[in-house]
């Protein structure tokens, strides 16, 4: 369910999954994360969870809010069926409404309706 949060962050379906795991307390998260994290505002890595990133805190924090609320809502659909990918276009809607309109009034215009 995270991994689907993320990918509307990150506009991809391929991006913000970090491929190597990395021991806790070493600069290798780090590392990982910045090899990895692409154009995201997050990534789940290995073993450890989601990270975000922002120009700011409240960036940050705000990527750290919209993939826990975008997990809650996944979580809640799997107990009524099967959740399936969003194709490449929904993604790519989704991360533009995020990225420019969302916690704003705008945050509804140009939503898919499909």
């Amino acid at each position: 369910m995270y991994r689907l949060a993320v990918q509307v962050l990150s506009r991809s379906s391929t991006e913000s999954l970090a491929k190597q795991y990395a021991p806790i307390g070493s600069d290798d998260i780090g590392e990982e994360l910045l090899k990895s994290i692409g154009n995201s505002p997050a990534i789940l890595m290995r073993q450890h969870g989601v990270f975000t990133i922002g120009a700011t805190i409240a960036k940050a924090l705000q990527a750290a809010v919209m993939v826990e609320d975008v997990a809650h809502t996944v979580f809640v659909a799997m107990q009524i069926g099967e959740v399936s990918d969003l194709p490449e276009s929904e993604i790519a809607a989704n991360h533009d409404r995020y990225t420019h309109r969302y916690g704003t009034d705008k945050a509804s215009k140009r939503v898919s309706r499909s």
